[in-house]
């Protein structure tokens, strides 16, 4: 929390939004971000305020704070806080001289992201998948670069029956070196189940590449190439499957296929 460096405030009056938000830092106490809250609500109420960036900053900074930390609404925000916010931060990432805050605009923005993330979580948890899709792609928006939300929304489309949507975000989870063979596997059959052999052949290559001792990635490609009776691309993996399946006669009934 408060990972950014804030803003350092020039008028005496923001030194109240200021101050708590550091005793909110320190305590974990949100009623400091109640108090902040009602402060730069207070410094806001011209257009030229509006237009004041140092006080549009720290607005973004307690809203998106308060969205994030405040996930039961103890404080009473209204119902259409979290719309408000969201509303606020996109007006404010087209401010002219918001370069100059860089540090303070992608945390308010990954607040918004963390806050999306949790609503989409308690949508999943009941099973509405539409709504966890919408809040999960909401995250996205804000934060582009934190991939696991490529997962939750391709889980989620999946879970929808939308599998041409799911396989375009697992597929893009499978471009990083860092994937794992459970994401590999996945978008492999997502995209086997929407006909595209191609690309899941070429997901499973890469995924062997990325994690060459995972013997259940190349059971998987040679599976495909079984199913399609291409004995040609499926020979150069029988000594590795051989070599993990020694007692599968299955395997073995395959292999001989092969060979002969």
């Amino acid at each position: 929390m408060f990972t950014t460096t804030f803003v350092s405030a020039q008028s005496e009056a923001l030194k109240v939004v200021v101050n708590s938000l550091g005793f909110y830092k320190q305590t974990k106490d949100i009623n400091y971000l109640a108090k902040a809250k009602k402060s730069i609500d207070s410094l806001i109420t011209t257009r030229k305020d509006s237009n004041n960036i140092e006080k549009s900053i720290y607005k973004g900074l307690v809203y998106a704070t308060i969205l994030q930390v405040d996930t039961l609404n103890k404080l009473n925000q209204p119902a259409d806080f979290f719309d408000q916010t969201t509303a606020f931060t996109d007006k404010l990432s087209t401010h002219r001289k918001v370069r100059q805050y860089p540090d303070e605009l992608k945390f308010i923005k990954d607040c918004i992201a963390n806050a999306c993330i949790s609503k989409g979580f308690d949508y999943m948890g009941k099973s509405d998948f539409i709504n966890a899709e919408r809040f999960f792609k909401k995250a996205h928006y804000y934060a582009p670069r934190f991939k696991p939300l490529n997962m939750y929304i391709a889980y989620s489309n999946n879970k929808l029956g939308n599998l041409q949507d799911a396989a375009k975000f697992y597929n893009d989870l499978v471009l990083t070196d860092s994937t794992s063979a459970e994401i590999i596997q996945a978008a492999a059959n997502i995209n086997m189940a929407i006909g595209d052999t191609v690309k899941a052949i070429d997901i499973l290559k890469n995924g062997r590449r990325i994690l060459p001792d995972d013997k259940f990635l190349v059971l998987d490609e040679a599976n495909i190439y079984n199913n399609k009776k291409d004995y040609h691309s499926l020979e150069p993996l029988l000594p590795v499957i051989l070599e993990h399946n020694k007692n599968n006669a299955d395997i073995a009934f395959v292999a001989a296929n092969c060979y002969d």
